[in-house]
């Protein structure tokens, strides 16, 4: 692979990687939070006819601008477009390495893998996410 990646952002790269599962529900969470929130009423104001349009208006306008869910969103779909172009090998290595947290040495016993191998696993799932999300510098 002709990329270089800073260390910096690997390691940035890897903690999303590993904070995935986290951030899916994360996002549920906010959304849900914002659906289910009552209305603000405003004294003084008459009830408008509309009142159940504007409040879902609102709501979806909510949705949309949140800058955490549309972040998180970004990330988590960078993430399963990366993990879509892995092969089964590949994809195991994620789900041990990322979402487990296995240590490198399991890894390679289990899989079973050399530690080159790791490394070049671990390094095409950053790129591919790095790739996704711009990040990539051609040398």
């Amino acid at each position: 692979m002709a990329k270089k990646l800073s260390k910096e952002l690997k390691r940035y790269l890897e903690s999303e990687l590993r904070d995935y599962k986290d951030n899916k529900k994360k996002i549920e969470e906010l959304r849900n939070d914002i659906i289910e929130e009552s209305p603000n009423m405003t004294l003084g104001t008459p009830p408008s006819k509309n009142k159940g349009n504007e409040v879902q208006t609102v709501k979806v306008h909510k949705l949309m601008t949140n800058t955490q869910i549309n972040r998180l969103t970004t990330m988590c779909t960078a993430i399963e477009n990366a993990l879509s172009r892995l092969n089964d090998t590949q994809y195991e290595f994620y789900i041990r390495c990322f979402e487990k947290g296995q240590s490198k040495v399991k890894i390679c016993i289990e899989m079973p893998i050399g530690e080159a191998t790791f490394h070049r696993y671990k390094n095409k799932i950053i790129c591919l996410l790095a790739e996704n999300l711009g990040y990539v510098i051609e040398k």
